[in-house]
């Protein structure tokens, strides 16, 4: 994980902190995160942009292990770092897209353990997929193929490639960069990557439509 800090001069300790978590193929370097930074910042809020594992200029460096949207461990642990540096300052969490799912799974991961406070004052998931198998389903029809699917897929497949020399300890770089789609992508990493039996179990552990009532 690695987080890009937006301050502006002056903010004191107490300053409200807004976490941006960009979607599937995002960083704090994409125009539509710079563009909420520099909104947030504007209102005189800190903003800190939660960058995934191996993006953002940064190459995974030991552990072949990225990142999916029903895994929240990584989150938790940016919450909790954010809140020891600055515990007196209100955080909001906005998610968008996968960074919305995050969002949703953390809170809905918080739940498990009653009595223990979560670090956020609110949260906001932007575009978030509802139900991910449909969504999915929805990504491989005309025009959403074209629009989306496609290039997504092969900004996953850029993704493996810069990290390739860590991925490649663990599984086969050439046959997941033959991936034609993002369920092609899930199928031969992510479902082996977090220990899922199938593609569809993946996606219905990741969508929000089975875990409301837990947030």
């Amino acid at each position: 994980m690695q987080l890009s800090w937006s301050n502006v001069e002056g903010m004191s300790e107490d300053t409200p902190i807004v976490v941006l978590l960009p979607g599937l193929t995002g960083c704090g370097c994409c125009s539509y995160i710079t563009s909420l930074v520099k909104e947030i910042n504007s209102l005189n809020y800190r903003c800190v942009v939660s960058n995934n594992r191996g993006t953002c200029r940064h190459k995974l460096k030991q552990t072949p292990k990225t990142y999916c949207a029903a895994h929240t461990s990584d989150v938790a642990t940016v919450f909790e770092l954010i809140r020891n540096r600055y515990p007196d300052a209100p955080m909001v969490a906005v998610g968008i897209s996968l960074g919305a799912l995050l969002v949703f799974n953390y809170l809905a991961d918080e739940q498990k353990e009653p009595g223990k406070p979560c670090p956020l004052t609110a949260a906001m998931c932007i575009c978030m997929p509802w139900n991910v198998s449909q969504t999915i389903e929805k990504l491989e029809k005309s025009p959403d193929w074209f629009l989306f699917n496609y290039s997504l897929t092969n900004d996953l497949r850029n993704f493996v490639i810069r990290n390739a020399e860590v991925l490649s300890e663990k599984y086969d770089i050439q046959r997941v960069l033959k991936s034609r789609s993002i369920r092609e992508f899930d199928e031969l990493m992510t479902v082996d990557m977090f220990g899922y039996n199938s593609v569809e179990e993946f996606y219905a552990d990741a969508s929000p439509a089975s875990k409301i009532h837990r947030v």
